[in-house]
């Protein structure tokens, strides 16, 4: 018969069993706060009694690497130890990061999709054991978009001031990219990384810093030989892959056509202007994803799961292909009736749809329109020619004062949307800002352009008091996406400052009444 273990063996099993399940590092609120820590689990001591259990875990001490975003570099895990610490620096607890990706998800993915959800979260998951400067740059960016300008994002674990990666957001995002571009390969992480600072450099009505960081997605795309007709010819057999590049790729059109249009300066000319004419750069939609393909890829993507990509259509991307052709041939789009119709019809039913992830689409075909009609009627009314024209069936039968009555009326009706439709909806929900495409922001503003130059010739105002209030309510819609997006601000300011000079020049014609109104307006 066994004789049963003695109770000195018996403690010094449970010792040994306690200590194997210990963690070797203390936990990270411990760490810097420079508290002991008995490294108890799941939570240690301290911070249970300190009520601050939800902030306890466990990381690899030496994953954080040295103090300080600006202290030298001398190996690969010393760049992944700066980017893991901005994380970290960024968001305390674990949690603070599930909210921010969450937000992202539920905002600007929606529209702008360029990060696979399933397969990101996926990746998040070992982001706390095994992270990589690439996931730490994207989820630095992914919470830069997510993030309203008015919200302080970084939390002090403690550091003195002029430690760590800095209080701004931004600026932290744009430092650990470049350290991760100059010291590692091209990934899809970094690219769509690129995309999310130029979204928000965009957005934020920073258009040099947007310029300069468009091109290098555009050098990114180069340098992958996306400018070449044998590259996606020889994805055929890799449909996912080809789906995501084309994702990526018509992300940095829309970006590069906002960019030019929203800023109207010749120092920002487009980027993607110079693309070969014999490359055609499939649409998403036309991508039949589900057919199985391995992946093998130099911006080192490896064998996945993309639930979400296979189902992705990205409405955005035909909507921007539209305005980019548009952009390419101004006042002479040579597709110009069969591509307006089509994408009437394609954002009539969008509207009826209702869906958010549409709304960037739709905003896009509107600001398409504008500018594909505005050449056909401004000519026109700048040499004073009669734009009274009956809107009878029968009526015209020349083709020129037909196409000049069609711009005419499409113009009023994408006006009259923006004006009693997008902007209303915006001033009486301001809960549709989380959501928001900044796109809407410049359709506002060009729409409210349109009615201070030619309010009473383009949309048959009966007096000027009616486009005067029009041009209020963007106005101030354009207030209220200034929360989200600082450009809405921007543009509210400008359509101030064109009112004032309206006004003045019109007061010195008619007499001083109409500044009275003036003053009313800008209050």
């Amino acid at each position: 018969m066994a004789s049963s273990p003695s109770p000195r063996s018996q403690r010094q099993s449970a010792a040994s069993k306690a200590n194997a399940e210990m963690p070797s590092n203390v936990c990270f609120p411990c760490h810097t706060g420079k508290r002991g820590c008995d490294k108890a689990v799941p939570y240690c001591s301290h911070c249970v009694q300190r009520n601050k259990a939800d902030e306890c875990y466990y990381i690899d001490l030496s994953l954080i690497g040295s103090d300080g975003i600006y202290n030298a570099i001398s190996s690969a895990n010393g760049i992944r130890g700066v980017a893991f610490r901005a994380v970290l620096d960024m968001f305390p607890k674990r949690q603070m990061v599930k909210h921010a990706i969450d937000a992202y998800f539920s905002g600007a993915n929606t529209w702008f999709t360029i990060v696979d959800q399933p397969k990101f979260e996926s990746q998040l998951e070992s982001l706390w054991e095994n992270p990589t400067p690439e996931m730490c740059a994207l989820v630095l960016c992914m919470s830069l978009i997510a993030t309203p300008p008015n919200v302080t994002t970084r939390v002090s674990r403690g550091n003195k001031e002029g430690t760590g990666t800095g209080n701004n957001p931004y600026h932290c995002a744009k430092a650990i990219l470049v350290l991760v571009e100059t010291n590692r390969t091209l990934t899809v992480e970094m690219l769509q990384a690129e995309l999310l600072v130029a979204l928000y450099e965009l957005s934020h009505a920073m258009p040099r810093e947007a310029y300069l960081t468009l091109n290098r997605c555009v050098h990114m795309a180069k340098a992958c030989r996306w400018y070449t007709k044998a590259f996606w010819e020889g994805l055929g057999g890799n449909p996912r892959l080809k789906k995501l590049f084309s994702v990526l790729w018509w992300a940095i059109q829309y970006l590069d056509c906002l960019l030019h249009i929203g800023y109207d300066n010749p120092s920002y000319p487009m980027s993607t202007a110079a693309q070969p004419p014999d490359v055609v750069i499939p649409l998403p939609e036309n991508i039949n994803s589900r057919v199985p393909g391995s992946f093998g890829s130099p911006l080192g993507i490896g064998s996945s799961d993309y639930s979400q990509l296979d189902d992705l259509k990205m409405p955005l991307a035909r909507s921007a292909c539209f305005l980019w052709n548009v952009l390419q041939q101004p006042g002479e789009y040579s597709g110009m009736d069969s591509d307006a119709t089509e994408m009437a019809s394609r954002t009539n039913q969008m509207l009826s749809d209702r869906n958010p992830s549409n709304h960037a689409a739709v905003c896009t075909n509107l600001i398409a329109l504008l500018k594909m009609w505005q050449p056909q009627w401004q000519p026109a009314l700048l040499h004073g020619h009669n734009l009274d024209i009956p809107t009878s069936p029968l009526f015209p039968s020349d083709p020129d004062t037909a196409k000049l009555h069609a711009a005419l009326t499409t113009t009023k009706t994408v006006i009259s949307y923006i004006c009693n439709e997008a902007a209303l909806e915006i001033t009486k929900s301001p809960s549709r800002l989380l959501t928001l495409s900044p796109s809407w922001a410049f359709a506002m503003y060009y729409a409210a352009v349109l009615l201070i130059q030619h309010g009473n010739a383009v949309l048959r105002e009966a007096n000027e008091a009616d486009w005067f209030a029009k041009v209020g309510g963007l106005k101030q819609a354009l207030e209220m996406v200034g929360r989200r997006w600082r450009i809405g601000g921007w543009y509210a300011e400008r359509i101030g400052a064109m009112l004032g000079q309206t006004q003045t020049q019109r007061a010195g014609d008619f007499g001083v009444g109409v500044g009275e109104r003036s003053r009313s307006f800008a209050r």
